[in-house]
């Protein structure tokens, strides 16, 4: 059975009311993506110097995708931790860990949850965010809950991941500077030029990539602020708060003539190439 099949097969049994079975489909969809990025046997630990475990292979895939899914952070490492931690039983926990070792293990391995782990449609009492078009809740303490709203948070995961780009007929494309240009030298100038952090450079990067260079260079002004407004409006881009704090943007997130100028600058340098 092919990734494209099982997340077939898991979106037939959500729209049938059978999400445990979904999950179950989805948690080994996520696991023969992790494998296909970090292949079983010839892949380092990043821990040790041992072949890398399927959980290690798991939760790395897995969270660098919450991170951008659920977090909404398209900087940084392609595979690393999601950055959302929660207490379980009194120790901080990864979300992506918990899933593995009590979700996908439980419905794997003995075909149920553990007693003190649940899978409900939805939980008032916990908290919930809301990014890129999903929706989820968690509840943790003593009790482990999470929502239905996690099975699109997977299905996302497997569609959308550059590695299963082909199976699902999706092109991804990564930003690379132009021939001729020190990357390095080439930041530290945009840093200098427009008073922006080296995480706000890293923002407007991805916001290249998201709108794509020729876009952005052949945009007018008041093309170019609807065009990153619509993608605040869809949680692609989030944080616009916090450029304004360097007059990158305002707070309601329209562009400023530096922020303008510093997206078109970058733009010039960079090209987008199909992974």
């Amino acid at each position: 059975m092919t990734i494209s099949q099982q997340v077939d097969d898991a979106k037939f049994l959500i729209a049938q009311g059978r999400h445990i079975g979904a999950l179950t489909i989805l948690s080994l969809a996520v696991a023969a993506s992790s494998r296909k990025v970090f292949p079983a046997k010839v892949t380092k630990s990043l821990r040790n110097n041992d072949a890398m475990r399927d959980e290690e292979a798991f939760t790395l895939f897995l969270g660098g995708r919450i991170r951008r899914i659920v977090q909404n952070v398209n900087i940084g490492p392609e595979f690393c931790a999601s950055g959302f931690t929660v207490m379980f039983k009194g120790e901080p926990k990864a979300v992506e860990y918990l899933i593995y070792k009590y979700y996908r293990n439980g419905l794997v391995h003995e075909a149920d949850l553990p007693e003190d782990v649940e899978f409900v449609e939805s939980q008032p009492g916990g908290v919930t965010f809301a990014n890129n078009g999903v929706s989820v809740g968690i509840s943790c303490g003593d009790k482990l809950i999470l929502d239905y709203g996690w099975l699109d948070v997977l299905v996302k995961a497997v569609v959308e991941a550059p590695c299963n780009g082909e199976e699902f007929g999706i092109k991804h494309y990564k930003l690379v500077a132009n021939d001729g240009i020190d990357e390095v030298e080439f930041e530290s100038g945009i840093i200098a030029k427009y008073n922006a952090s080296p995480a706000r450079v890293g923002t407007f990067k991805e916001i290249v990539r998201l709108l794509s260079h020729d876009s952005i260079l052949s945009s007018s002004d008041d093309e170019l602020i609807g065009l990153f407004l619509a993608r605040v409006g869809t949680g692609e881009i989030s944080g616009v708060s916090r450029l304004g704090s360097r007059g990158l943007a305002d707070t309601r997130g329209r562009l400023q003539p530096s922020g303008l100028a510093m997206l078109r600058d970058i733009a010039a340098a960079y090209s987008l190439v199909e992974y």
